[in-house]
């Protein structure tokens, strides 16, 4: 069986988590820690957020906005990722991240039969849901046009990197996903191309219609 790499790409709290739940149901190994953590609230149904990609990816982009530049970070790191993608590949998995895609570039050649999936999120909600991310995860209060600027920017680089990256890309939405999620689990099955009918009631039943972090 020909390896499948799957990278899960978006804004913090724009899905990311939902999507790679569904595709970790649809067969896609995503190594995600089984630690609930102090606030299940904002991801009830869990991360599937692989802690060793979500480390050192977080680490990187700590040195990216300190202003180190790009051929320094590669230095740091390139071998760090080449060991944990050996540690991890499997004949169809994956890893999700909100800051993977500013790291594109350096990720993608180390990996067999890269498969993109990008999910999208309404910027004013996907805005709202981070501040209140930041303030009960961080204790940090961040205003609505600050959040609003920095996920503006974050989707655009977004873009910019998914634009310039080669191979399979698969883009779906958090509001598709929640509006009918069976229809967007077919379509990802499609891309992956595993049959997805297997898992049709495990795909229904993961997806909560009325969870939001939003307060009315």
């Amino acid at each position: 069986m020909k390896v499948k790499s799957v990278i899960v790409l978006g804004n913090a709290r724009s899905g990311t988590s939902m999507t790679a739940g569904m595709l970790s149901i649809l067969g896609v190994e995503m190594h995600e820690s089984k630690k609930v953590g102090k606030h299940p609230e904002q991801n009830p149904k869990g991360a599937f957020e692989n802690v060793n990609f979500a480390s050192i990816t977080g680490n990187m982009h700590k040195d990216m906005t300190k202003g180190m530049p790009p051929r320094k970070i590669r230095e740091k790191y390139d071998s760090r990722l080449k060991d944990l993608i050996e540690i991890h590949e499997r004949p169809m998995w994956g890893f999700k991240s909100a800051v993977t895609h500013h790291f594109l570039p350096m990720i993608l050649p180390k990996l067999k039969n890269p498969h993109i999936v990008v999910v999208f999120r309404s910027l004013l909600p996907n805005a709202q849901s981070w501040m209140i991310h930041m303030k009960d995860v961080y204790g940090k209060k961040v205003g609505l046009p600050a959040a609003l600027e920095n996920m503006s920017k974050s989707q655009v680089a977004l873009v910019r990197e998914v634009n310039a990256a080669s191979g399979p890309k698969f883009f779906t939405t958090y509001e598709n996903i929640r509006a009918n999620s069976w229809k967007e689990a077919q379509r990802m099955a499609g891309f992956l191309k595993v049959d997805p009918e297997p898992k049709k009631q495990e795909i229904l039943d993961f997806i909560m219609p009325k969870y939001t972090t939003l307060k009315s």
